[in-house]
This record gives C-alpha cells, structure tokens and sequence, in this order.
C-alpha cells in the first residue's frame, strides 16, 4: 500500500533524528500499525503498535485519555495477531485508564469492557485447551 510505504519512509527518516517518544514519530507508528491492520498483517502491526504505545507511556500521565486509546488499540492488534495474552493485558490497562477518563457509561468504555471479558474468556478456554493437550500425552 502506498501509504504504509509513506510510513516506512517517515520512519526511516525520522530514524536517529526523533526521539522514539517524538508525537510525530508515534503518530506515524499509529498510521503505520493500523494500515498493517488493515491488511491483515497483524504481528507486524503489533509491532509497531507496541513501539507507539511504548513512547507514549514515557509521555503521558497514566490516566492520559490518549495513553489509554493507544492501549486499546494496540491490545485490539495483538488480540487479531493471536497473541491473546498479550492483548488482554493492554485491553485491560486501556479499560483501566479509559473508566477514569470517560466513565462507565461511555461507548468506548462499555466496547472496551465487552473486549475484556471476551479476550478473558478466550484466554481460559486456551489455558484449558493448553492443559487438556499436555494431559492427553
């Protein structure tokens, strides 16, 4: 895609120049991360998702709004990538955040706590799968 070539291109450039923390260098992480999303290429995206969520932990306050939306993002992205545990945890800390910021009652908030609860339940029946696998050998 034209625009994640953009991306690469900025990033590479950016390279050395930006602090990994620079908004620009995580705003270019974010577009980059959704457009490999996008193409269904999520352990790439969840890459880099983890790089932007990364720079702004170093940015934000934790209870940053926009600290909690990256979080949720790139917890969505590990979710596609298969890596569920991963992903569950930053729902989690996202849902955390997003409670304070926005408040129970919120669309964002109640799709986050939906998202919880199904990683949540997807995780258990992988760890009993996990189990039932090793107790069969």
């Amino acid at each position: 895609s034209e625009v994640l070539k953009l991306c690469q291109e900025c990033l590479e450039k950016q390279e050395g120049v930006l602090a990994n923390t620079h908004l620009s260098r995580l705003r270019v992480l974010s577009v980059a991360s959704q457009v490999l999303s996008h193409l269904k290429k999520f352990s790439e995206a969840a890459e880099l998702a983890q790089k932007m969520v990364e720079g702004y932990m170093k940015l934000y306050h934790p209870n940053n709004a926009q600290l909690g939306m990256a979080l949720m993002r790139a917890g969505v992205t590990y979710w596609h990538a298969g890596q569920i545990e991963e992903g569950h945890k930053m729902i989690c800390e996202a849902y955390r955040i997003l409670m304070i910021t926005h408040g129970p009652n919120h669309s964002i908030t109640k799709d986050l706590e939906s998202m919880r609860i199904q990683t949540e339940m997807e995780l258990k029946l992988f760890k009993e799968n996990d189990l039932n696998m090793k107790a069969a050998e």
